[in-house]
């Protein structure tokens, strides 16, 4: 699994990454601080998504509705391959955009890595670290 130091190295393509290079291991393209900085930091819930809009039922349980946490987080612009959306968000104070209409994407996973964009561990919600544990760590 990835958290956000880990999101900017595992993904294949990085706008504004300015530290090190990408090791890989993930087909996404993403941007840093695409919420903005610090003081912009939010919390808000987290739609379950997949590339074809239906979550399996795993994931919107333990995705829907998710209390996130973002501090100056990422978002993953793009997916390839192999790679599947397990959440959104929509900012709170924002519109939704042409590139990103459900909400950008926040989560995803390819069959042995997973990423988020928040901090999952700041909630007093454990279904995402769950979720992890069943489909990662004990498969």
């Amino acid at each position: 699994g990835g958290g956000l130091a880990g999101q900017c190295g595992l993904e294949s393509e990085t706008k504004r990454c300015k530290y090190g290079e990408q090791v890989g291991g993930l087909a996404v393209s993403t941007c840093r601080n695409y919420f903005g900085r610090q003081t912009e930091s939010f919390e808000a819930p987290v739609s379950a998504d997949d590339a074809a809009g239906s979550p399996d039922e795993a994931v919107r349980r333990a995705f829907a509705d998710f209390p996130a946490v973002f501090i100056r987080a990422p978002a993953i612009l793009s997916v390839g391959e192999g790679v599947r959306v397990l959440a959104r968000v929509q900012h709170p104070a924002r519109e939704a955009t042409a590139e990103a209409p459900g909400g950008a994407i926040v989560a995803a996973a390819s069959d042995r890595v997973m990423v988020t964009c928040f901090h999952p561990e700041l909630a007093q919600d454990s279904r995402i670290h769950q979720y992890f544990v069943e489909n990662f760590v004990l498969q």
